[in-house]
């Protein structure tokens, strides 16, 4: 029984991007911060691509929106196209996304480094400088 939920829990992955502008580090510019935000979304448009590929159920979760779990190619285009058209909010904690239950779960954030919240998820991918240092 238990083989069977992460089997089925494998097969279903909850795509969260936390698109929150946060505040800015001291060495950014707004325009540092527009370009990580932008890679943020290509970030998470990629990872929804590549599941999706492999036939797996994905469900996208942001502070703004939700397209629950689907497959295939229309499902794919809503994804992308609430990708493409997604409103960033000022400040809005990583917890606030905190429910996401029953899936495997990847967070895309531009500024989650420290935030115990992040401890909470499969798979973590940041972008930005503070990431690569």
């Amino acid at each position: 029984m238990v083989r069977e939920w992460q089997v089925e829990a494998a097969r279903r992955v909850s795509v969260v991007l936390h698109n929150a502008k946060g505040p800015l580090h001291p060495s950014d510019s707004n325009e540092q911060r527009d370009g990580e935000i932008e890679e943020a979304v290509s970030l998470a448009a990629s990872v929804v691509d590549q599941l999706l590929d492999l036939d797996v159920d994905v469900e996208l979760i942001t502070h703004t929106d939700r397209v629950p779990f689907g497959r295939g190619p229309g499902h794919r285009w809503r994804i992308l196209t609430v990708l493409a058209l997604l409103d960033f909010v000022d400040h809005a904690p990583l917890s606030a996304l905190d429910d996401v239950s029953g899936a495997r779960r990847i967070l895309v954030t531009r500024d989650g480094e420290g935030d115990p919240a992040t401890q909470a998820y499969d798979r973590v991918f940041e972008v930005g400088a503070k990431a690569a240092a």
